[in-house]
């Protein structure tokens, strides 16, 4: 809707003018259906703070504990200065260049990351 190109923030429509549009700026992260999501709709976030909890089951033959979930907090918020320059730039170029892909490429790719993560959970409760 810009007149000098397509919007390349994510983020959700809030309001249509004739002549413009409030966009909400977000930032989208892939997580699996078990995880738990922490925090709710309009919460402020501080540097530490734990946003998906990821669960999963890790055996071992042998071992009293085999079976219970293990339990690993990612993606914390972190302070804005530690991200790199050089990263920022890859997110700003990979960012432009995904306007131009044909959303069934973006639904194969987000199908293709899931088969490859239950692959990967299934080949190590093997070895285990």
């Amino acid at each position: 809707m810009a007149k000098d190109g397509p919007y390349l923030q994510s983020g959700q429509v809030i309001i249509v003018y004739v002549d413009s549009v409030v966009i909400r700026s977000a930032k989208p992260y892939l997580a699996t259906p078990e995880a738990t999501v922490h925090g709710h709709y309009g919460k402020i976030l501080y540097e530490g703070d734990t946003l998906v909890t990821f669960i999963y089951e890790k055996s071992r033959s042998g071992d009293i504990t085999q079976g219970l979930p293990k339990v690993e907090q990612v993606l914390e918020v972190s302070s804005i200065d530690s991200i790199s320059i050089n990263l920022e730039k890859r997110v700003k170029g990979w960012k432009e260049y995904i306007t131009r892909i044909p959303w069934g490429f973006l639904v194969g790719a987000q199908l293709t990351i899931v088969q490859s993560r239950i692959s990967l959970v299934n080949k190590i409760q093997k070895v285990y």
